[in-house]
């Protein structure tokens, strides 16, 4: 565990440990399980001093076990009966062996000293032992006038081939808040990003600079930042969510989370020790996040929702309640956007990430939600190898993503209310994009393979300048490093000679070329209109209908009545929904059971089925594995309310149906 959270300090960052709280989570990580045997040691004595002898014996063969075949199943991948048997047979042979000989009581008692020299090393010489240091080395830059209001948003996960149609424009009938952006900004259409991990390119962005895999996300570790440039002089508004660059004095400080800590910590754990086919049937998905891997552990019912607690309380509590899971992006949003204020006396800095269109994938554009979990099955951590499927992820993926065109149209018609909109400096951009190919790590191999580059590399970048009332496109390569010292050329400040930048203001006419950096290194240029295409080329449009879009071969079947169709008179195969009891009685407005997940049985991954509500298609989606079944329905067919739900296997013409066995 401590080599596996001493290299990942936005671990800590995410939740809120650091300086004191962290030695003291060290110290409590080591203390605690031995004390705990301790304990039931001393509990056995008080019954059997002969029970003391057998249970100390039984330990030092569990935990020698426990210490040794995880470390070969992580090298050789055992499967589960091997892993048992294999577990089964060092315990007990190392419990022989401490009963019978000296020696091995001895050695297990000089190697009792190690966790010591874990400790030391977790705490001395890991990447995450930057957040013992205790904050204080922001450089401010001292008081200066001003009076542009900055204002710059991150989304998250967010490519730019997504925005694109197939001639490389804006794609503005499905993203018509970015085109009413672009008309009154600078477009970069060939920015990039420098990172494509989150805790590097978010402080790439805030910093203009590029470090090194492993650098905490800190004031500590970036102490010259847009809220250290701009705080002195500025009323900031910071929303970070995995980064905390913005000092204590300009910032309030985050509220740890205990409980989440440790639970996400001993999930983690378990997720180490246990083979994969038993960390993936008892646990939780660690996913593609820094915490919250209890809130990921399956589905949960409308009627499981707690309507006590509110979406506000459930942030301040640490966000684990279904109700924050399902609003929490949605609440911060518009917490950020009514902070904004034209009547403060000194210009506002107003920054927002927005964790979106990120995984989990379950909002429809409209910003209802269809799915209160957080796991996003077939990512594990990679995508499965199932072309079909990854369809169904790239349906909801374009969904979100008009979600996050309608927060743009939002966050415009607020900079227009508070009349900032003309004399501000406003940035929209993604701190990288996805990867959404069978086969492949969410946000791509670190070296990065052209077509999965495609997809992480290229991001959406707007720059709208103060009194900017048109729009233009620079076709020029630009970067997210790039953000911080256009910053800093708008506001035309006076820097200190040895603040400098990887970056470079994209006002500069001789800005340098071509640069093309993610981590540090140089790439070939991408292709997003290629991933734009990969990415539509299994949706399907529905006439008429601009919030909602169907998938696959027969996607266009969506609408249609059953009695448009041959039903067979026979049946194929069984489906048991995950929550059978979802659409018997609907309350939309506090869940949309939009997403239908079950199991199937005599189905193959050649099948796709279609899901009718009351006699209507109202999604279709392919088996996976042969065995699973994720469809997307059709928002419009579930009013509150009792539904009948009932479902067809599609034959190849998409003329026949043959009705599937609906189990509950």
């Amino acid at each position: 565990m401590f080599t596996l959270l001493g290299e990942e300090p936005t671990y800590f960052v995410v939740h809120g440990i650091e300086g004191r709280r962290l030695l003291w989570f060290a110290i409590v990580l080591i203390v605690a399980p031995p004390l705990a045997l301790i304990l039931l040691l001393m509990a056995v004595r008080v019954v059997s001093t002969k029970g003391e002898v057998w249970t100390m014996t039984v330990l030092v063969g569990i935990l020698t076990a426990l210490t040794i075949v995880p470390a070969i199943d992580r090298e050789f991948g055992l499967p589960v009966g091997i892993y048992v048997a294999l577990t089964v047979a060092i315990g007990v042979g190392v419990a022989l062996a401490y009963t019978q000989l000296e020696a091995v009581r001895r050695l297990v008692l000089y190697f009792s000293p190690a966790p010591i020299l874990f400790l030391a090393l977790f705490l001395i010489s890991s990447p995450s032992s930057a957040l013992l240091r205790t904050q204080g080395g922001a450089d401010m830059l001292p008081t200066w006038d001003s009076s542009t209001p900055v204002t710059i948003v991150v989304f998250d996960e967010f490519a730019l081939g997504v925005l694109l149609g197939p001639d490389g424009d804006l794609d503005t009938e499905h993203f018509p808040n970015f085109g009413r952006l672009a008309e009154m900004s600078t477009w970069y259409p060939n920015a990039t990003t420098a990172a494509f991990r989150t805790d590097l390119a978010v402080p790439s962005i805030l910093s203009g600079r590029i470090r090194p895999a492993g650098t905490a996300p800190t004031v500590t570790e970036y102490p010259r930042s847009l809220f250290s440039m701009l705080g002195a002089s500025y009323d900031v508004r910071a929303d970070e969510v995995v980064t905390r660059l913005c000092p204590d004095t300009v910032c309030a400080t985050g509220v740890a989370n205990e409980q989440s800590i440790v639970q996400d910590t001993a999930i983690a754990y378990l997720h180490g020790m246990l083979p994969d086919g038993l960390a993936d049937a008892w646990l939780p998905p660690l996913g593609a996040r820094w915490g919250g891997f209890a809130d990921q552990g399956g589905h949960t019912a409308a009627s499981d929702v707690d309507e006590s607690r509110s979406i506000e309380t459930e942030v301040e509590s640490g966000c684990t309640n279904v109700v924050c899971q399902v609003g929490w992006d949605r609440q911060r949003f518009e917490s950020f956007l009514a902070a904004f204020d034209e009547s403060t006396d000194r210009p506002q800095l107003l920054y927002h990430h927005a964790l979106l269109p990120h995984v989990p994938y379950r909002y429809f554009p409209n910003g209802v939600s269809y799915e209160p979990i957080s796991v996003t099955r077939g990512l594990d951590p990679m995508w499965i190898d199932d072309s079909d499927f990854m369809d169904v992820m790239r349906q909801r993926y374009f969904l979100q993503s008009m979600y996050v065109d309608s927060m743009v149209g939002s966050f415009l018609d607020r900079l227009e209310a508070t009349s900032m909109l003309d004399d501000a400096l406003v940035v929209v951009l993604a701190d990288h994009g996805v990867s959404l190919d069978p086969a492949t790590a969410l946000r791509g191999p670190e070296e990065g393979e052209d077509e999965t580059r495609s997809g992480v590399h290229p991001i959406p970048m707007f720059v709208k300048l103060p009194g900017q009332q048109d729009g233009v496109i620079d076709e020029r390569q630009a970067q997210n490093i790039d953000v911080l010292p256009t910053v800093a050329d708008v506001l035309d400040l006076d820097l200190p000679s040895d603040w400098v930048f990887d970056g470079q203001s994209l006002l500069e006419e001789d800005r340098e070329g071509p640069r093309r950096w993610l981590n540090g290194e140089t790439t070939s240029d991408p292709d997003p209109i290629a991933f734009g295409i990969r990415l539509r080329s299994g949706l399907r449009e529905l006439p008429g209908r601009a919030d909602f879009i169907g998938v696959g071969p027969y996607g266009d079947l969506i609408g249609r009545s059953l009695d448009e169709f041959e039903v067979s008179t026979e049946t194929k195969g069984t489906l048991r929904l995950d929550l059978p009891s979802a659409y018997d009685d609907i309350d939309p407005s506090v869940l949309l059971p939009a997403l239908l997940t079950g199991s199937t049985e005599d189905l193959t991954d050649d099948d796709w089925l279609a899901i009718t509500i009351d006699g209507t298609i109202a999604g279709v989606g392919p088996v996976y594995r042969g065995e699973t079944l994720d469809v997307l329905l059709d928002p419009q067919t579930l009013t509150a309310g009792h539904h009948d739900v009932r479902a067809f296997a599609v034959d190849s013409q998409g003329s026949l149906l043959i009705e599937v066995s609906l189990l509950r």
